[in-house]
């Protein structure tokens, strides 16, 4: 029984990846989900590969005047082949490897009692907070590799793995503007805790003002500068994203409404931050300069709330799009995931070995992301995945490959035919519900028809909307249209339809 209660527990959690793969994926075939986050960087990632422009999507524009997306495109090269689908198989390889590697460590480093700091990794990395954030609420976000890559990364550094660690850093840095920030967090708690160790006597200012923090410091401003100069830039006369963002606040604000806000947030992240700090607790009861280590993590999880609320801010005063988003919030709970890391190897290599109380505190971690992830993550605002026959689900979606489940509308079922007989590269205009059975071509909805690059393949109306929709226009001749009931559906009468 106990060899088979260990094996349980190295199986399960990556049966736990495959089921999560699934529940994405029903997620995104129930067409109740608001997807657009998703089909736009699913556009970022493949359009070059397609003779698109780089980083082009038809919801934006060209979005390197937003954001630095610059690690969508190399997904580009599985995307380009399994649409949508290809990032989470992406993301759950990573994961899966990140645990791999750990489950490998430690079990050589403990070979009896394995069991407690894999448990915490668990919790960590698969627990509630790291699944609502892997669901999303809008379907996808460059930022959900944070968590997996930032991973690594400390997992790396701690072995002293220079290779890796320094591709894993351009990766990471690729992701997004903000990226060098969480990288500054975990590489100035690594220098912190590996002073610590060498000097545990030291005084606290010696070893905050050390010459390598300094010199940390000084390059992540750098580089953050360099990327928002970059972006302001390429914007030209245009206001950037943060001065959208901060523009948006200047005119939504009154007192009453931003105490409120503000209060959201500060609530929000002390209960993130009393979540995520639980698992270190047994490790800073028997770590030198303890009280330094939290500050640290409890200092630089400040700054981080603070970078997040200031992007927040560019739908203020929706409080449910700021730091509880899923691309906000995971990038907290990838701080902390990284700093454990790199602490837990960083720690036993040095032969510090943690009391089994750790299995406890996980425990207590896990529940304590069952109760409050309502409140943290804003998932809770999304339709969930029909769950309630899982394994049917399962068998329906392997019979049938990547169909979207279009059963109960016949309307979708004839989109769908008709998506599939789309040649690569096309562009459609759709209502916002039917984006995601285009989501191996490249839908735009009507609110941002005018971005599109070439002449649509087909255009698709409501018909009760057409004489009442202001956004609604018509092409000229070279259409047909395609018999239904409740759609107008106008096709280019060049297409060889079955």
């Amino acid at each position: 029984m106990q060899r088979l209660g260990k094996l349980l527990m190295i199986v399960c959690p990556f049966f736990i990846l495959l089921i999560w793969f699934f529940i994405k994926t029903f997620q995104f075939r129930s067409l109740e989900v608001n997807y657009a986050d998703g089909l736009l960087a699913l556009q970022l990632s493949r359009g070059w590969l397609e003779g698109r422009p780089f980083l082009y999507d038809t919801f934006y524009g060209f979005h390197f005047k937003l954001h630095n997306y610059y690690f969508l495109p190399l997904t580009g090269f599985i995307t380009k082949f399994t649409g949508i689908y290809g990032f989470f198989i992406i993301y759950l390889a990573l994961l899966s490897l990140l645990m791999a590697k750990l489950l490998s460590w430690y079990r050589s480093q403990y070979p009896e009692n394995w069991i407690n700091g894999w448990l915490t990794i668990l919790v960590f990395a698969i627990g509630p907070f790291a699944f609502y954030t892997y669901l999303d609420l809008t379907g996808w976000h460059p930022e959900q590799y944070f968590l997996p890559l930032m991973g690594l990364m400390a997992f790396f550094l701690a072995r002293r793995k220079w290779f890796w660690s320094i591709l894993l850093f351009i990766l990471v840095l690729s992701i997004k503007e903000t990226s060098i920030v969480l990288i500054c967090g975990l590489l100035l708690f690594t220098s912190v805790l590996d002073f610590t160790l060498k000097n545990p006597s030291e005084l606290w200012t010696r070893i905050l003002l050390h010459k390598r923090n300094l010199v940390i410091i000084s390059i992540s401003l750098l580089v953050f500068a360099i990327g928002m100069m970059l972006l302001s830039y390429l914007n030209g006369s245009e206001p950037s994203r943060l001065d959208q963002a901060l523009d948006n606040f200047r005119n939504q604000s009154s007192a009453g409404e931003f105490a409120t806000y503000l209060s959201e947030v500060l609530i929000s992240a002390t209960a993130l931050f009393a979540i995520g700090i639980l698992p270190f607790v047994p490790w800073l009861r028997i770590l030198p300069k303890r009280l330094l280590i939290l500050s640290l993590v409890a200092g630089y999880f400040t700054i981080l709330v603070i970078v997040f609320f200031v992007e927040g801010l560019y739908y203020y005063p929706v409080f449910h799009l700021s730091l509880p988003y899923p691309a906000r919030v995971g990038g907290l709970w990838t701080f902390f995931l990284s700093c454990y890391i790199y602490m837990a190897v960083k720690l036993t290599e040095n032969g510090i070995r943690v009391s089994n109380v750790q299995r406890e505190y996980a425990v207590w971690g896990l529940v304590l992301q069952l109760i409050f992830f309502p409140v943290l993550i804003s998932n809770h605002r999304s339709p969930l995945p029909d769950l309630d026959h899982l394994g049917m689900n399962i068998i329906t979606f392997l019979k049938s490959g990547s169909d979207l489940n279009t059963a109960s509308d016949p309307n979708a079922q004839q989109l769908f035919s008709l998506a599939k007989q789309l040649p690569r590269g096309s562009e459609v205009v759709v209502p916002n519900k039917y984006l995601n059975i285009f989501h191996m071509v490249y839908p735009s909805d009507w609110d941002h028809k005018n971005l599109l690059l070439g002449r649509p393949k087909a255009y698709i109306y409501e018909k009760d909307l057409v004489k009442n929709s202001k956004e609604y226009a018509f092409p000229g001749t070279g259409y047909r249209i395609l018999p239904n009931d409740k759609l107008l559906i106008l096709v280019d009468s060049t297409l060889n339809l079955k």
